[in-house]
């Protein structure tokens, strides 16, 4: 039950009266004729009806406060709201000339004999109606448009609050600005590209308009706009500490300036009216009819003040919970001192792995020292798990039930810029490099400014233009010249594995000897999730599951005692966990599942294996061959097929073929499927509708040609019965090193023929060579191309990505390929959408203009 609010008075009418009553007979018995009457009675019945009304107002102190109240909470009326409609302007008359819509022209409906106005629409725009055309569709609203009204003048000081001639304002449906406050502004004050107004010969810079005055570090030419009453206000001064300092929450405008608004007022739900009834013009044009083909729509009018005292509670509820993601974001800045931002993202909406209801707030730690310049390893320093904790137990109590919070600290990636800058004759040019790079490090830059802006946004590239902005800002600069980006983390060197996640659109790994890269943009850029700590450590292999979204494992090939480690990610990479170090040598895993829990396999050299996928288990060796228990294994993968069948694959060392299990590798399952003498080191699935096939790829020594690839059909616990087809003609690839499919196309990794294909579809299975000129990484001495250890291929996209000696290239076709994994940019630097950028080190050449 809610609380009942009891009256300040509650006494009525009857109660003075009777009390008045009550009173004159204990104190003056001689006044007897007490009846309505008497004109003592009459005198004190209106006595007491004045004080009946002095009570009623007093009991609406209560209202007034709670209003009072939902003000300083910053609780405000919704204002009326114009509606708007396309007009189609039409000749009547045939024109040989263009005809001209004048901007503001007015349409309104015919008169209907009623009591109110007819509503009158604005155009917002000048439409022309060209030669050989007919007509032009042109937005208008109903509404009154005020352009430049003069609301005042700045003193200096701050605080200052200007009120608008015809409030409220009414916000527009349509268009980008239904409010606008420009500040005199002498054009030498004005920057390069500061957004500004002309008007009446004088230039106003453009403010921008804000909730508050905290938190409002993007830019302090702001101010607050009550569009109810229309009173605009600008920034107050405020005592920053317990002395006498004070603080002014943005810029104060100068004694004497002019302040202009642009805005509309009206508005309201008579706007609301039905098709083909604008048809009339308020400013005739010869020639030109009007109507409105659909109803003109968004007319609302000002919220009541009932209203939003219903609506207040909601607004005070929401200071103690975290529902939406600026709650979240605005409890974590208060709970600690040690950040100075923080985001929060609803992770299911990014990450096809994520539990519904997972909210991460990511931060960024706060320092205090030299934030123009912060380097990744001043951030570093900064971390500490004990901020983590702060926000994770303010949250706790304030987020709805059901709902998952995770805090973490962001990550960063590192650019530098390099450029060649011409300054102007008479400049210092180590003086303007200083200033040049300063601005760099402070635009580029994770941390919050308190005069520019916000710091770097999540997930924003950074783009060639940002750069040149950011040089030409600088005034003794010229012009800029050879501008481009480098990054430090790309895989450009010998990539050992690239694969494509199932789950995650446009997202691919590639890992060199030490790195695991993620891109999420197809190649476009690469940033680094695992980097190992240990120099004598190399990564083997990489693997991804085909059923659990997320899971990543992969596997090293270590130096001393522990021959190998196995890691493991359920988040596509954002953490990990050592899972298992082994004595023996784990040359290749795969992921399937089982009961619904990853499971992993491993080839090694004693056998093979499977591994639960969390820390702390234990490799169980699965027995393959009952004669040769600790035969080694090059190669394992797994598949389902149509009918659920599971299979487990593993070519054998030696020479000694190939294994199947049908039941998951359960021990007792396996049994040999041929190609024994042959050394198998590639393995690869290819499921072609309701068939599934297994290919097999060759490996030779030296300068051998190769004897291509073989394939199979399984079908169940069993091969074809036609067993093993080899497809080896025009083969020159040597050893086989990867497979992939692409609908009916195979493609082949080799070791010194590039990426062969053979199209299944096509009566002659030909391998299909490609050009030395493909754009794949060919040898110096030969025309022969550098071994290609790895592919993987997009079907629905149609991409493929290889890994080469010198990074991964991309080919939409098979043919012609493209480096994707370059350190250099000279158009842009992408970011995924939870990182941030960090500036490495800037190289700027300066010299004066003319001199070259």
């Amino acid at each position: 039950m809610s609380l009942i609010s009891p009256n300040l008075d509650d006494r009525r009418f009857d109660d003075l009266m009777e009390e008045a009553l009550k009173t004159i007979r204990n104190t003056c018995p001689a006044w007897t004729d007490l009846t309505p009457s008497d004109p003592g009675i009459v005198l004190l019945e209106s006595f007491a009806h004045l004080t009946e009304t002095m009570i009623y107002r007093l009991n609406k102190l209560p209202d007034k406060a709670y209003i009072e109240f939902l003000k300083l909470l910053g609780v405000k009326l919704f204002p009326p709201s114009s509606a708007a409609a396309v007009l189609t302007f039409s000749l009547t008359i045939p024109q040989n000339s263009d005809v001209v819509i004048p901007l503001r022209t007015r349409v309104t409906t015919k008169s209907t004999g009623a009591d109110l106005p007819p509503p009158i629409f604005y155009t917002h725009e000048k439409a022309i109606i060209k030669k050989g055309e007919l007509s032009v569709n042109v937005t208008a609203s109903h509404c009154n448009f005020h352009d430049g009204e003069l609301i005042g003048s700045g003193t200096g000081r701050p605080g200052l609050a200007l009120r608008l001639k015809n409030a409220p304002v009414a916000v527009a449906s349509v268009g980008q600005h239904d409010f606008i406050v420009g500040v005199e502004t002498p054009d030498d004050e004005l920057e390069e590209r500061t957004p500004a107004i002309k008007f009446q010969g004088k230039t106003y810079r453009i403010w921008n308009e804000t909730e508050n005055f905290t938190g409002n570090s993007e830019t302090p030419y702001i101010y607050t706009v009550d569009r109810t009453n229309g009173l605009v206000s600008f920034a107050p001064e405020i005592k920053s500490g317990k002395g006498d300092s004070t603080q002014i929450l943005g810029n104060v405008i100068k004694d004497g300036r002019e302040v202009r608004a642009w805005y509309t007022s009206g508005g309201g739900p008579g706007g609301n009216i039905g098709p083909a009834t604008l048809t009339k013009l308020k400013d005739p044009i010869q020639g030109i009819s009007v109507t409105n083909t659909f109803a003109a729509t968004g007319g609302r009018e000002q919220e009541s003040v009932k209203n939003a005292i219903l609506r207040g509670p909601r607004e005070l509820h929401s200071l103690e919970r975290a529902v939406t993601a600026e709650d979240f974001e605005l409890i974590a800045m208060k709970s600690s001192g040690g950040l100075i931002r923080a985001k929060a993202f609803t992770k299911a909406a990014l990450w096809a792995h994520a539990q519904p209801g997972t909210v991460e707030i990511l931060i960024v730690p706060n320092i205090s020292e030299n934030r123009d310049n912060v380097s990744l390893e001043m951030l570093k320093t900064k971390e500490n798990n004990e901020i983590l904790s702060q926000i994770q137990h303010a949250l706790l109590n304030r987020m709805p039930l059901g709902t998952t919070c995770l805090v973490n600290w962001v990550r960063y990636k590192t650019v530098n810029v390099k450029a060649k800058v011409a300054v102007h004759r008479g400049q210092d040019p180590n003086a303007v490099k200083q200033r040049v790079e300063e601005r760099l490090y402070k635009t580029i830059n994770p941390l919050p400014d308190n005069s520019e802006g916000t710091g770097w946004s999540f997930g924003k590239p950074l783009r060639i233009s940002d750069v040149y902005d950011i040089i030409l800002k600088e005034p003794g600069v010229s012009y800029a010249d050879n501008v481009f980006f480098t990054v430090d983390d790309v895989p450009n060197g010998e990539i050992t594995s690239v694969v494509e996640d199932h789950f995650q659109k446009n997202t691919w790994y590639a890992s060199d000897t030490t790195t695991l890269y993620r891109t999420m943009n197809n190649g476009e850029g690469w940033e680094a999730v695992l980097q190992l700590t240990n120099d004598m450590n190399t990564i083997e292999s990489v693997c991804l599951s085909k059923n659990n979204p997320g899971a990543i494992a992969l596997n090293t090939k270590n130096t001393g005692e522990i021959k190998s480690t196995v890691y493991f990610s359920s988040d596509c990479g954002e953490s990990w966990s050592s899972i298992a170090d082994t004595a023996f040598e784990i040359e290749n895993i795969t992921l399937s599942q089982r009961d619904g829990i990853p499971l992993l396999l491993m080839a090694t050299d004693v056998g093979l294996y499977e591994l639960w996928a969390k820390p702390g288990s234990v490799p169980v060796q699965l027995l393959v061959d009952t004669e040769n228990q600790d035969s080694g294994f090059y190669k394992v993968t797994t598949a389902f097929d149509n009918r659920g069948t599971q299979y487990v694959i593993a070519s054998s060392r030696k020479e000694k073929g190939i294994y199947m299990s049908a039941a998951g590798g359960k021990t007792g399952t396996f049994k040999n499927i041929g190609l024994d003498g042959k050394d198998i080191r590639t393995l690869a699935i290819q499921i072609d509708g309701p068939r599934t096939f297994l290919w097999a790829g060759t490996t030779v020594m030296g300068n051998d040609d190769g004897n291509g690839c073989c394939y199979t059909e399984l079908t169940g616990s069993d091969i074809s019965k036609d067993g093993w087809s080899t497809i080896n003609e025009n083969w020159i690839g040597g050893s086989v090193k990867a497979i992939a499919f692409m609908e009916s196309t195979v493609f082949a990794a080799t070791h010194r023929g590039g990426v062969l294909s053979v199209n299944m579809a096509s009566r002659n299975r030909i391998w299909r060579r490609p050009n030395i000129r493909c754009g794949l990484p060919s040898r110096d001495t030969e025309r022969l191309f550098q071994p290609v250890s790895t592919l993987a291929v997009n079907t629905e996209q149609s991409i493929l990505l290889t890994g080469t000696p010198e990074g991964v290239f991309t080919s939409k076709d098979g043919e012609n390929f493209t480096n994707c994994s370059e350190n250099s940019f000279t158009e842009k630097v992408t970011l995924p959408e939870t990182w941030l950028f960090c500036s490495g080190t800037h190289e700027i050449h300066v010299e004066t203009d003319g001199e070259n």
